[in-house]
């Protein structure tokens, strides 16, 4: 299995930190405000990984590039849901919704993400 290149371990662990301090800020009770900042820091750092992670597939021609980037997608759109919640300041649900996306990331890291950097590895 290919190391995974510098640039992707650093997004990806920014992405689990701010997923980390979501989470800690709703279980401390922050402000809707200081909620509402992080998680739009946390769905623009989002946006840019995947753009940045797709742009880099259509170069290498992944074949599995439209697929992969609907999972981004439903990511995305989830993470919106959430912010939306607490637009509605009704965040019953972001411990359900945390536990969600966390485990979704982990898991797209651990699966979609090796897949990519195979075939990235294999076109060098």
């Amino acid at each position: 299995m290919p190391a995974l290149p510098a640039g992707i371990v650093a997004q990806h662990s920014a992405l689990a930190a701010l997923i980390t301090d979501v989470r800690a800020a709703h279980a401390r009770g922050a402000s809707w405000e200081e909620l509402a900042m992080k998680l739009d820091q946390l769905v623009a750092t989002v946006t840019e990984h995947f753009q940045s992670e797709e742009q880099e597939m259509a170069r290498a021609r992944y074949p599995l590039l439209v697929e992969h980037a609907k999972n981004h997608e439903t990511f995305l759109r989830r993470l919106r849901i959430l912010r939306e919640e607490c637009d509605r300041r009704e965040t019953e649900l972001m411990s359900v919704f945390m536990d969600l996306l966390e485990n979704w990331f982990k898991n797209h890291e651990r699966t979609a993400d090796e897949l990519v950097l195979e075939h990235l590895a294999g076109n060098n």
